[in-house]
């Protein structure tokens, strides 16, 4: 989204939220346990749920503990029997979501969905269930995430969407274009540690809900006010955090005098919305280090959770390498976070400045 439109997202999750709370209960820190909800769980946790509910098109939302691993955990535990059979895409699965497919004995099949038909030859078998990544998976990803869910959709079996990454910046997430459910994390938009949430058919949530009903499980009052604080202004920081990815890449493409180690730069979902840097040399881990030694973050800590704010300079993400390794010494990724387009030219010139590439030519 860009900011405008992103305006208009946080303007819709309010609108939705004051339709199930007011000012005067927005003013509380938040309840415990359920006497005054009248459900099993929180009243400021039931609003939370219903906006979110009501601003993805939802029938019903539920918060989980574990962010978005926890999310995509609950939703695929709701949503399959053991020994179900999964439809993935070719790419690599990102190792917290095989850890609980292995856990549930579930069986993957894979098809390519940069393909239309390799993905309806793969529907034609009826697995029981499909998971899609809304962020790309691999560098080579093409594929176009209202397409495949209008596809799967249409098959029979549950059409589920990891939309971390997603949620609070596309334009429609999965479940808004057809699917059953959307999982996502609320600490990758800045809401508290741990905290995730799942979108979806009244059934399936119904599903998750059982999985969590205790006590200890359930997202308390004064959790679920921290993660409204947050989301009320998700969607326009991230907008914000997108031009600044454009603006970075416009300026390399405008002085690439200036910056001869860089053969490309791009605006590019891997995975936060970052820039995507391509170098004539295989010195990224060197640039990389020279920059945290300059100011940059050393790591993610969430995925543009709240405690991100310096920009950030890094490997590509594990799914990436893994499909092509060569991109963990020519290419990396910047993103900005809460810094200017001028804060991250000037630490790119000064990290490829630092960065000595005549040691690694006489190497090769």
């Amino acid at each position: 989204m860009t900011v405008e439109d992103a305006i208009g997202h946080q303007h819709r999750f309010v609108d939705a939220l004051l339709r199930h709370t007011d000012g005067s209960r927005m003013m509380s820190v938040g309840d415990l346990g359920y006497g005054f909800s009248g459900h099993d769980r929180p009243a400021q946790t039931v609003a939370l749920e219903r906006a979110l509910a009501d601003l993805f098109a939802g029938e019903d939302a539920v918060l989980v503990w574990g962010a978005g691993t926890g999310a995509i955990r609950a939703m695929l535990t709701a949503a399959l029997p053991v020994d179900s059979t999964l439809l993935v895409h070719r790419a690599p699965t990102y190792k917290s979501t095989v850890a609980t497919l292995e856990g549930m004995a579930v069986r993957r099949e894979r098809c390519d969905m940069n393909d239309t038909q390799s993905l309806s030859a793969a529907l034609e078998a009826s697995p029981d269930a499909v998971l899609i990544q809304h962020s790309p998976q691999s560098l080579t990803d093409t594929y176009s995430i209202e397409e495949v869910v209008r596809q799967c959709a249409a098959a029979d079996g549950l059409t589920l969407v990891d939309d971390n990454y997603s949620a609070f910046r596309a334009h429609r997430i999965g479940v808004e274009l057809g699917a059953d459910a959307s999982a996502f994390s609320l600490f990758k938009v800045g809401g508290p540690p741990g905290i995730g949430c799942v979108v979806g058919t009244a059934d399936l949530i119904a599903g998750v809900r059982k999985l969590a009903n205790s006590g200890g499980s359930t997202i308390q009052g004064h959790i679920a006010t921290e993660a409204t604080t947050a989301l009320t202004t998700a969607s326009v920081r991230l907008a914000v955090q997108g031009e600044v990815v454009d603006d970075v890449c416009a300026w390399v493409h405008a002085n690439a005098a200036r910056v001869p180690l860089i053969e490309s730069a791009e605006p590019a979902d891997v995975n936060e919305r970052s820039v995507l840097i391509r170098l004539r040399e295989p010195v990224a881990r060197d640039v990389v280090k020279a920059a945290v030694e300059l100011g940059a973050a050393p790591y993610p800590v969430g995925g543009e959770s709240r405690y991100e704010i310096a920009p950030l300079f890094y490997r590509l993400a594990s799914t990436f390498v893994a499909d092509d390794p060569t991109l963990i010494d020519t290419s990396f990724r910047v993103n900005p976070n809460r810094a200017s387009a001028p804060h991250v030219v000037d630490l790119l010139e000064r990290s490829l400045g630092a960065t000595h590439i005549s040691d690694h030519q006489e190497e090769r």
